[in-house]
This record gives C-alpha cells, sequence and structure tokens, in this order.
C-alpha cells in the first residue's frame, strides 16, 4: 500500500476519534436507519377503516361479511346508512378507507352459480394501500367462494424462509449494503468540507 495512502487513512483515523460528532454520527447513524427502515417501515396491512351495506340480508351474505369482520386486516362494522353520498363523504373525510356493497339476490346467485357480485369502493389517495386493499378484498371473496363449493380443492402453501412473511427479514439485509454506501459517501463528504475550512485542501489532493 502507498505509504501516502497509510499516512492518510491514519489521518482520518486520528480526525474521527477526536472528532465526538463525526464519531456519533458513524455510531449512531446505521443503528438509527436500521430500526426506522427495518422495524418502523411496514408492508403489513392492518384495521382499515371499513364499512359493510348488505342489501341482502340473508344468512350467506351475513357470512360474507363476518369473513371481514372477525379479521385484524379490517377494522369493520355494518354500514348504519345506504346513502351513497353519506358514504363518499366519510371516504372524503378519511374516516373510511373501503366500503363492500353485498347486492339484493346475492345468496340466490350463489346458489344458481350465477356469479354474484360484490361492489367494494376503495380510497385510492394513497395507491399502494389501495391496491393492497384490493388485493386482500379479492383473496377473501375467492376463500369464501372455495368455502361455498362442496369439497374444494384447496392448497396449503409453505414458506421455506421467513414462514411468518416479517417485512424486516426483507427489507434489514439489503439495508445493510445501502446504509453503508450512504455512511460513506456522507463520511467523504465530511472529510471534504473539513479540509475546505481548516485550508488543506492542496494537501489532500
Amino acid at each position: 500500500m502507498n505509504i501516502r495512502l497509510k499516512g492518510m487513512i491514519r489521518k482520518e483515523f486520528y480526525h474521527i476519534f477526536r472528532d465526538k460528532q463525526t464519531l456519533l454520527i458513524i455510531l449512531s447513524l446505521p443503528v438509527l436507519m436500521m430500526l426506522l427502515y427495518g422495524y418502523a417501515i411496514s408492508l403489513d396491512l392492518r384495521d382499515v377503516e371499513t364499512r359493510i351495506i348488505d342489501f341482502d340480508q340473508t344468512q350467506v351474505s351475513r357470512d360474507f361479511a363476518n369473513r371481514f369482520t372477525s379479521s385484524h386486516f379490517f377494522k369493520t362494522k355494518e354500514s348504519a346508512t345506504k346513502d351513497f353520498r353519506v358514504i363518499h363523504t366519510m371516504m372524503r373525510e378519511d374516516n373510511v378507507k373501503l366500503v363492500i356493497v353485498i347486492p339484493k339476490g346475492f345468496n340466490k346467485d350463489l346458489q344458481t352459480a350465477n356469479n354474484p357480485k360484490v361492489k367494494t369502493y376503495i380510497d385510492a389517495s394513497d395507491p399502494n394501500t389501495a391496491n393492497l386493499v384490493r388485493f386482500y378484498v379479492d383473496a377473501f371473496a375467492m376463500l369464501f367462494s372455495i368455502s361455498a363449493i362442496e369439497s374444494p380443492v384447496i392448497g396449503e402453501p409453505r414458506f421455506l424462509y421467513n414462514q411468518n412473511l416479517s417485512p424486516p427479514y426483507f427489507f434489514v439485509p439489503g439495508l445493510v449494503a445501502f446504509i453503508m454506501i450512504m455512511l460513506s459517501a456522507l463520511l467523504t463528504a465530511i472529510t471534504v468540507s473539513r479540509e475546505l475550512e481548516s485550508g488543506t485542501m492542496e494537501q489532500l489532493l
């Protein structure tokens, strides 16, 4: 290794250990970013404020609604109003994210295999959350359809890595490299600015 490079590296270590602010950045910033991005940010969908409008009022329609009520993904209750203008107002005021409308004749269409349709109104002010909500609603509807068929064939997938699908197990490994890149760029910027302040930029060059 070049003797000048060795001297520069030794000098930088001296500067880092003497400069408490730089040392604090090196020690605390990676830990803070790891906790913030790895554990504070989550892609899980929980407690989506939901209203259900049941025009059918049959046991089958109530069973369908209970699929959402019994899940922790949706914070569900049956709507006291059937006026869609009120629902739209609640969505504009950010009080409701999802409205599920079970049409009249839902039970009859299901029994006659007439492809019953359930309307869902989703607040798309946040596109990512809206897509997740749509995916979950479609999955719940499909599971309900399968349960309505006698002796359905149901696959049982098993995840060999991260069996609980916990987001930190996906985020953290990639964050290690990302944080190291950011920290290296930050320390380089601090070094250059310090050389400019002390008037020794020509020595660094």
